[in-house]
């Protein structure tokens, strides 16, 4: 294997990711290569782009293996190719006899040609060829992606097998509908082992590495995508367990944005710390769930969260930021449970009287959670005018 330095490339975050895939769909004829660290969400742009262009395209999106069977939709065909063998990609070869019967060449099977022979039609073999069955993950019709994951982990032949889709969107037999593009990706140079990309290969993609999220766009997309406020309470007052990896630990477990987002649906509904500490662990690592169990333990210096709910106007604020993050996660929790127009009234007021950060912190989390609820019952509640007035085009 060989290193490469990658500093040409373009670095952007997901939003701009999503604009140039949309763009490069336009054009189709340009394959894109995404590079980035793992566990960022390179796939999980890819797809969201898709939702977005199959909406454009008035069809709708499935992510599938099989998109022969969904010609009528826009797919997402996700490949890992370094799970892939050469054949998995060519497919497997069929031998034809090539014959000359009645001044006509006929192609007939090899496999069903003593038969065709024994049926006395007078006619001479003139040569053998081969044709490749293409995979049933190559589309034949319709519209969508092909997305060639861990292009640059697979193995040499494999990516050999793939060039020639790349290069010129074919493949044996195959040929690329003009309604598909073409994605490949790859982790980056510093943090996982990859093979050498070859110039001829790299001057047929156009390339962009995408960064790993900030803390804040995190917490911006679990608000709306239902990461458990806990843990971007957590994130927010320890930023660095965003993403901690190191190639040379050989780490197993370890935080990055995806481990995160499993994190999220392993405790959510889970308020005993043992097993929160223990399901964290086996996600972001022991020592990045330990932080997160001390960070929880924090609530249990605030009163309870029945007196804030109760008492919204008396009971006091803390001071802390680690409390304060925690106090606006125990009170988004409540409100996923507590969903009713008095719950709301009184989070609001609480609100009023955080800092501002956090005021806005807790409202977005609590629109993420009941996003339809939330922005019809806060239009109703007078507390929340001296909020909507600075805040209110931010937060609805």
């Amino acid at each position: 294997m060989v290193k490469q330095h990658i500093s040409n490339i373009l670095t952007v975050n997901h939003a701009e990711l999503e604009r140039i895939i949309m763009k490069c769909y336009q054009i189709k004829r340009l394959p894109l290569m995404i590079w980035g660290a793992p566990g960022i969400g390179k796939s999980w742009t890819v797809k969201t782009s898709g939702q977005k262009l199959a909406k454009m395209e008035g069809l709708e999106f499935i992510d599938t293996k099989t998109p022969n069977k969904h010609p009528d939709k826009f797919c997402v065909t996700d490949i890992r190719l370094a799970q892939r063998d050469p054949s998995d990609v060519l497919g497997l070869p069929d031998v034809f006899a090539i014959i000359l019967q009645d001044n006509s060449r006929l192609e007939i099977p090899v496999k069903v040609l003593q038969e065709y022979l024994a049926s006395g039609e007078e006619c001479e073999i003139i040569t053998f060829t081969t044709r490749w069955n293409p995979p049933s993950w190559l589309p034949h019709e319709g519209k969508g992606i092909i997305f060639l994951d861990e292009i640059l982990q697979a193995p040499q032949l494999t990516r050999s097998a793939a060039a020639e889709m790349i290069y010129d969107g074919r493949l044996g037999e195959w040929t690329k509908p003009e309604g598909y593009m073409i994605i490949g990706a790859t982790n980056r140079i510093t943090e996982a082992p990859i093979f050498e990309i070859s110039p001829f290969l790299a001057n047929r993609f156009a390339h962009v590495e995408l960064r790993c999220p900030s803390v804040e766009e995190f917490v911006e997309w679990g608000m709306a995508n239902g990461i458990d406020s806990r843990i971007l309470a957590f994130l927010m007052t320890h930023q660095s367990a965003i993403y901690k990896f190191d190639p040379k630990a050989r780490q197993h477990a370890f935080p990055t944005p995806r481990t995160w987002h499993y994190t999220s649906d392993m405790i959510k509904g889970i308020d005993d710390l043992d097993l929160i500490e223990i399901y964290s662990s086996i996600c972001v690592g022991p020592y990045v769930a330990g932080e997160f169990r001390a960070f929880l333990r924090l609530r249990e210096k605030l009163p309870s969260i029945d007196v804030y709910i109760n008492k919204p106007n008396k009971v006091p604020i803390p001071e802390e930021h680690d409390l304060l993050y925690s106090l606006c996660a125990s009170l988004a929790e409540y409100f996923r449970t507590h969903k009713d127009k008095e719950t709301l009234r009184s989070i609001i007021i609480i609100s009023n009287r955080l800092p501002t950060e956090f005021g806005v912190f807790l409202m977005k989390s609590c629109k993420s959670i009941h996003e339809g609820f939330f922005k019809d019952t806060v239009l109703e509640l007078k507390e929340a005018r001296p909020m909507l007035k600075k805040l209110g085009d931010y937060l609805l």
